[in-house]
C-alpha cells in the first residue's frame, strides 16, 4: 500500500512497504539534484521508468520545455497520485502491454537521441514491475533502431521501387472467394530451417488447405513439388527480386503476389500481383490516381506478420505457419534451397570460406537444445510475435514445436488433416489499371506534390514542427540529414536535410520508366 504524507517543504511525500520513495524534507530539491546528476545536458526525448509521484517528470521540464517525456509508472497508485504525467504515461492498470505502449508512444525517430532514466527508490520498491518495464523498454528500442537502419539503408529504393512497380505493373488483381473449392485451414510457409520437415508432413494433406508462400521460402516449397496459392513479398531489398525469380520469370507460373509497390523492383512485370498498402503518405499518393483502393495491411517488422495479417482479415479459417522460428539450426538461418546459399558460396574465398562467415554471424547467439541457437534480435522479434498473436485467439497455430515464440499453440498434421473444409480457397479477378500514360502523369504529379512539401523546409529560418508528410519523406529520401537535425534542434541542419531530400526527388523523378 502506498503511504503519502506531507514533506516539511509542504509538497506530498509518498513510501512503500517502509521504503520511502522520495525524501521527506524536499521531493522538489531531490529531484532538481538528481537530474542535474544524471541528465546534465536533457535530451530531446527522455523515458522514465518509475517517476514515483511525478517530481522528476516536473524536474526534467523545468530544464527543457520542449523535452519530451515518456512516463513508465511502476504503480497505478503513482500514477493517480503524481503531480504531473508527462507527454505519454503507462502504468500496470492501464490494460496494455508496456512493449505495446511504448511502441505506440514512440516515434523511431526519437531513439536517435534518446534517454532511458530510472528512479532507484521507485525501483526498490517495485522490482518485478521495474524488470518487466526494463525489458520491454530494450526490446522496444532495439526493434524501433533497427528499423530506423532499414529506412536508412532502403529508403530511396522504397521510392525507386514505388514508381517502377507502378509504372510497370501488367496483371493487377484482387482476392475474392472461390466458392467451388472448399478447404479447412490457411497455412504459411516461412523461411526458417524447420520448414523442411514441415514441408514434409503437409505434403500428404495438400488438397486440404491453402497455402501461402513468403518470397524467401518460395524456393524450398518448390523443391518439393508444392504449388503455392499465393506469395507474400514486402522486402524493398535487391536481393528480394532473387527470391520471386521463380514466380516473376517462370511465364507459365501464374500463382499471384501479394506486394506493396514498393516490394523490390519488377515483382508486376509479368506475374499477377495482388497490391497491398501499408498506408504510408506518398503510397496513398499514388493509390489516389486509381479507380481502386489497395489491400491495406499494418507495417510490419517482417513479411511473416504481414501474411499473418492477410490470413486473418481473409476469413475465419484457422491459420497455421511453419518455419517460423525465430532461429538458427546449427549452421542454418533459412529452409534450403536458399538463396543465399548461392550468394554465400560465390562470396566464399580461399581465405574467407562461406563456413567462417557462418561463424562469425552465429558465434554470439545462445546456444538451445537440440542444435537451436538464437540471437538477440531474434529474441525481440518472437516476443513481438507472440503479442500480436495473442489477440487472435485460438485461430493462429504453427505446425512443429520451436525454441522460440513458445506461447503460439502447435497443431500437428493428423489434426490439420482432419479439420473440416468449411472456408473458400482463395481466387483472383483482374482490376482496371490506367494505362502507361495516365500511370506516367501520375508519377509526375506526385513528385511535383512532393517537392511543394518539402520547399518550405528548405527556406526555413526557426525550428518548427513537421507535418506527416515532410517527417515521411525526410525519413525515406535523407535519413542522415534528419536524425542530426532531431539531435541539434538546427535549422541549418533541416534546411540541409530538405534539400537533399528535394534532390533525391529530382533524381528518382528523372529515372521514370
Amino acid at each position: 500500500m502506498l503511504s503519502k504524507y506531507p514533506s516539511r517543504s509542504g509538497s506530498f511525500s509518498a513510501s512503500y512497504g517502509g521504503k520511502r520513495l522520495h525524501s521527506s524534507f524536499s521531493p522538489e530539491r531531490e529531484a532538481e539534484r538528481y537530474i542535474q546528476t544524471e541528465l546534465p545536458e536533457v535530451p530531446r526525448t527522455v523515458i522514465l521508468i518509475g517517476p514515483g509521484l511525478g517530481y522528476l517528470i516536473r524536474a526534467i521540464s523545468d530544464r527543457r520545455p520542449e523535452s519530451r517525456i515518456v512516463s513508465m509508472f511502476l504503480s497505478s497508485e503513482c500514477h493517480r497520485n503524481a503531480v504531473t504525467l508527462g507527454d505519454a504515461a503507462w502504468h500496470p492498470m492501464s490494460g496494455t502491454d508496456p512493449a505495446a505502449f511504448l511502441s505506440s508512444a514512440l516515434d523511431e525517430i526519437e531513439t536517435s537521441s534518446l534517454t532511458v532514466l530510472e528512479w532507484p527508490p521507485s525501483a526498490s520498491c517495485f522490482s518485478d514491475e521495474a524488470n518487466q518495464v526494463r525489458s520491454a523498454v530494450t526490446e522496444v528500442v532495439r526493434r524501433h533502431q533497427a528499423s530506423l537502419l532499414t529506412e536508412g539503408a532502403n529508403g530511396r529504393r522504397w521510392f525507386s521501387n514505388l514508381v517502377r512497380n507502378f509504372s510497370s505493373l501488367v496483371r493487377p488483381v484482387a482476392p475474392q472467394p472461390d466458392k467451388s473449392n472448399r478447404v479447412s485451414a490457411c497455412v504459411i510457409a516461412t523461411a526458417g530451417p524447420s520448414l523442411e520437415e514441415g514441408l514434409e508432413t503437409i505434403i500428404p494433406v495438400r488438397s486440404g488447405f491453402s497455402l501461402w508462400v513468403t518470397g524467401s521460402a518460395l524456393d524450398a516449397v518448390l523443391a518439393r513439388g508444392l504449388e503455392p496459392n499465393l506469395i507474400i513479398s514486402t522486402d524493398a531489398a535487391v536481393y528480394a527480386s532473387e527470391y520471386l525469380r521463380a514466380a516473376v520469370v517462370d511465364r507459365g507460373r501464374c500463382c499471384p503476389i501479394a506486394a506493396p509497390l514498393t516490394a523490390s523492383r519488377g515483382i508486376g512485370d509479368t506475374a499477377p500481383v495482388w497490391p497491398l498498402s501499408h498506408g504510408d503518405p506518398v503510397e496513398s499518393m499514388f493509390y489516389e490516381h486509381l479507380s481502386i483502393g489497395p489491400t491495406s495491411v499494418p507495417a510490419h517488422g517482417t513479411v511473416t506478420g504481414t501474411a499473418i495479417h492477410l490470413a486473418l482479415a481473409f476469413q475465419q479459417w484457422p491459420v497455421v505457419v511453419t518455419g517460423m522460428d525465430f532461429a538458427w539450426h546449427g549452421s542454418r538461418s533459412h529452409a534450403r534451397p536458399h538463396v543465399s546459399e548461392t550468394y554465400r558460396a560465390l562470396a566464399g574465398s580461399r581465405i574467407t570460406p562461406p563456413l567462417t562467415a557462418l561463424y562469425r554471424q552465429s558465434v554470439d547467439m545462445v546456444e538451445l537444445p537440440d542444435a537451436w541457437r538464437v540471437s538477440r534480435a531474434l529474441q525481440v522479434y518472437a516476443r513481438w510475435f507472440e503479442r500480436m498473436t495473442s489477440g487472435a485467439g485460438r485461430r493462429i497455430h504453427r505446425l512443429l514445436p520451436s525454441p522460440s515464440a513458445g506461447a503460439i499453440p502447435v497443431i500437428d498434421p493428423a489434426s490439420l488433416s482432419a479439420l473440416p473444409r468449411r472456408f473458400h480457397e482463395l481466387a483472383f479477378a483482374p482490376v482496371d489499371w490506367p494505362d502507361r500514360a495516365e500511370r506516367r502523369d501520375a508519377i509526375h504529379a506526385v513528385t511535383e506534390r512532393c517537392r511543394r512539401v518539402l520547399r518550405p523546409l528548405t527556406e526555413s529560418r526557426e525550428r518548427s514542427p513537421l507535418d506527416p508528410i515532410q517527417a515521411f519523406l525526410l525519413r525515406r529520401l535523407a535519413p542522415d540529414g534528419l536524425i542530426k537535425w532531431h539531435l541539434t534542434d538546427s535549422p541549418t541542419q533541416l534546411r540541409s536535410a530538405a534539400r537533399a531530400a528535394e534532390e533525391a526527388l529530382s533524381l528518382l523523378g528523372g529515372a521514370i520508366p
